[in-house]
């Protein structure tokens, strides 16, 4: 059994240019009496565009702690019936490919509809880059014989669109 706690809680940003000196602004200030983990919500619309500063702040009166998450630029995505549409876009949508057969013995073949003047790497478990080919149509057969067996990813880039999928070897 928890014993009763009060913990105070803050959610503050900064849009500040100055990187030495943010000016914090509150976003969300609660006080909970008890230890039980609590979700809520904060709304960053106000902020799509800018490149922020989020810090989290938890005071008890025993001390307190803050984690700072900087250099993280806030973009508003499209299409969506939510009306405060803050998050990351999908890039398995905006360039679409499928790896098949997967998992692959000797040929598989990678198709993107969309492709033109794209490139693909095969990256292994370390992130190192084992192969890098042009995509210039909209098939690319490559032979995964020279691979070891395990997980690799293969990642498309066009028009500075990334999209990452898991590729395994057998």
């Amino acid at each position: 059994m928890y014993d009763s706690i009060e913990t105070h809680y803050q959610v503050l940003i900064a849009a500040s240019a100055d990187a030495d000196t943010p000016d914090f602004v509150v976003l969300h200030d609660e006080t909970f009496h008890d230890s039980i983990y609590n979700h809520r919500s904060v709304s960053l619309v106000d902020y799509a565009g800018q490149t922020v500063k989020l810090a989290f702040r938890n005071l008890t009166a025993a001390g307190g702690s803050v984690m700072v998450v900087d250099d993280l630029t806030l973009s508003t995505s499209t299409g969506s019936a939510d009306p405060d549409p803050m998050g990351v876009e999908e890039t398995e949508e905006l360039l679409p490919f499928t790896i098949s057969p997967n998992p692959a013995r000797g040929l598989t073949t990678i198709t993107c509809e969309a492709a033109h003047n794209g490139t693909i790497e095969i990256i292994d478990s370390w992130g190192r880059t084992l192969q890098r080919h042009a995509m210039s149509s909209t098939t690319l057969t490559i032979n995964t014989d020279v691979l070891a067996q395990g997980v690799y990813f293969v990642r498309m880039q066009q028009d500075g669109v990334v999209a990452t999928r898991k590729l395994i070897v057998r």
